[in-house]
């Protein structure tokens, strides 16, 4: 029965809309009620759909709001038995993929709060996985696909921040501020899994990546300046005088030329 909704039905182009939101709908369904003993068997069809990615049809929030509410339920029915079924693995020498994930980070930023709590729900817990195969493949997910995600929605509502500031725009200025305060709180969820690969992972991909890009900016125009001044302040000098917001590329040239003139004094 589950392979006839998912391969006939959700995966399939030609389904009805309206069908198709049944069928979703029945999926969240079955997820509720299905016995733990059962689950196993029905894993396989599942990571079909969400490795098939289904159509969800444009600002329909209660169908997508069913199957993200069905991913969740995936993740939490997760155990150290059943854990292995959840990944996708090859036949070949790559390592073994876990589709849930991927189609969880779709939706992180889906801008429909249920489908982005949800999906966060989802990522969370398959991070926490012990299962060292499924941990490991969902890891490979958040470094590869959701942290560059993360970087670039925090470089977004920055830059998006520096033109509200520059046109005196207050309302685009708070929907900046809340934007970039969603991807940190999404941030200290992460940290807060207390999980070593996640930490050195988050490290990597926002803390030294756009976060401290940002700090040296900031740090370099306090140094220079006679007086101190608040960040808001120093970042609109600099949107001023370019018209953009620092990347990390101009931090690295900035701090390339400020090691060679160190040298050049010592010399």
């Amino acid at each position: 029965a589950m392979t006839l909704l998912v391969q006939q039905g959700l995966l399939a182009r030609h389904t009805l809309r309206r069908v198709r939101a049944a069928l979703f709908r029945a999926v969240s369904m079955i997820l509720v009620n299905v016995k733990e003993e059962s689950f196993p068997h029905l894993l396989e069809q599942l990571n079909e759909l969400a490795k098939g990615q289904p159509e969800i049809p444009d600002k329909s929030h209660d169908v997508l709001g069913s199957y993200i509410a069905a991913l969740k339920r995936m993740a939490l029915r997760l155990t150290e038995e059943n854990a292995d079924q959840f990944l996708d693995a090859p036949a070949g020498p790559e390592a073994a993929k876990l589709p849930l994930m991927e189609e969880a980070a779709r939706y992180v930023f889906h801008g429909y709060d249920m489908a982005e709590t949800g999906s966060r729900v989802v990522c969370l817990c398959l991070l926490q996985a012990k299962n060292p195969r499924v941990h490991g493949a969902a890891v490979e997910v958040l470094t590869s696909q959701l942290l560059p995600k993360l970087a670039e929605r925090l470089r977004s509502a920055w830059a998006q921040m520096a033109t509200a500031m520059q046109q005196d725009k207050a309302g685009a200025l708070q929907a900046a501020i809340a934007k970039e305060q969603d991807v940190l709180d999404f941030v200290v969820d992460l940290l807060s899994l207390g999980q070593p690969a996640v930490t050195e992972a988050v490290a990597a991909g926002i803390v030294c990546g756009p976060l401290l890009s940002q700090l040296h900016v900031l740090a370099e125009r306090h140094r220079c300046l006679n007086r101190p001044q608040s960040i808001w302040e120093i970042l609109m000098m600099d949107v001023e005088n370019t018209g953009l917001v620092p990347t990390p590329e101009d931090v690295d040239a900035m701090q390339a030329a400020e090691e060679e003139r160190a040298r050049a004094a010592e010399e």
